[in-house]
């Protein structure tokens, strides 16, 4: 099903760009960028090695953009284990839980990727993103109504999500067959 594997991450993670403002060095720079998935798995590997020395927040941070690398490498289990830390130091973090999400989806666990969804809405009832994920879920359960349900709420929440507007014409598309 073309229905939304393709994730919204970028839009996901935050860059360590977002952290409290203070000198970013050249590791933080690295972790912060998208293009390159290696150079942000290097970079970001080396902020997480720093430990204490930098904030609990930009530890979350480089777990959770590592973790998104992984995921576009193909790597599910190396970005498992990033969101899984990123959750232990932050569990109030509702793009770790969307992000996690999308994993436990990909590997084809719906009912984890469902409550990691579920977690991530409750932590932030306006995240767009995580309805959108969620929507994705039912429709691939082939419950067409609750994914309608939410992929509408996405929409509500962020009118120019125009990933949400696709994946309702799907899911319509698919509801007009039956």
């Amino acid at each position: 099903m073309k229905f939304a594997l393709w994730v919204f991450l970028a839009s996901c993670a935050f860059t360590l760009a977002a952290a409290p403002a203070r000198a970013v060095d050249a590791a933080e720079r690295d972790c912060a960028q998208h293009e390159d998935k290696d150079v942000v798995i290097q970079g970001c590997s080396k902020v997480i090695q720093r430990g204490g020395a930098v904030s609990e927040r930009i530890r979350v941070i480089a777990y959770t953009n590592r973790a998104v690398a992984y995921y576009h490498k193909g790597d599910l289990d190396s970005a498992l284990a990033d969101y899984n830390e990123a959750i232990r130091l932050d569990p109030t973090y509702e793009r770790a839980y969307d992000d996690r999400g999308n994993v436990y989806r990909r590997k084809g666990d719906l009912d984890r990727a469902l409550a990691d969804y579920n977690e991530a809405i409750h932590l932030d009832p306006k995240y767009a993103a995580a309805y959108d994920n969620r929507g994705a879920s039912y429709f691939e359960r082939g419950d067409l109504e609750r994914a309608l349900v939410d992929v509408n709420q996405a929409i509500r929440l962020n009118p120019t999500f125009a990933l949400a507007y696709s994946n309702r014409a799907e899911v319509r598309a698919e509801v007009r067959r039956f």
